[in-house]
């Protein structure tokens, strides 16, 4: 979700590899080479749920959107295990957030 992340991995992901940029912190130049997703997640996220720091869960629910690795149910089991106390509803909504964008926006076509 930084320049730093996307400069130092983006040489390893393959060619037509999912990548999913924070356009908050990440400007281009973005190759199309990849199937790209870019996004301003964090802003998104502090307009919408008021707290930037879900925008790693809100990824995490665009990510699994997106290329479909675990059913939604037991991502959300795993947040509501993992998740520290009293921030279970944040981070539930987060990861919703990040499925109703991915959602939204068509991104899967």
């Amino acid at each position: 979700m930084s320049r730093a992340s996307y400069v130092k991995y983006l040489p390893e992901v393959v060619s037509g590899g999912l990548v999913i940029v924070d356009s908050t912190f990440v400007e281009g130049p973005y190759s199309e080479q990849y199937n790209l997703i870019r996004l301003p997640i964090t802003d998104i996220t502090r307009e919408i749920l008021g707290k930037p720091l879900a925008a790693n869960i809100v990824a995490l629910g665009l990510v699994n959107a997106a290329a479909g690795l675990v059913k939604d149910e037991a991502l959300e089991k795993s947040i509501l295990h993992r998740a520290p106390r009293g921030s279970e509803e944040l981070n539930l909504q987060a990861l919703r957030l990040g499925r109703s964008l991915y959602e939204q926006q068509d991104l899967h076509g």
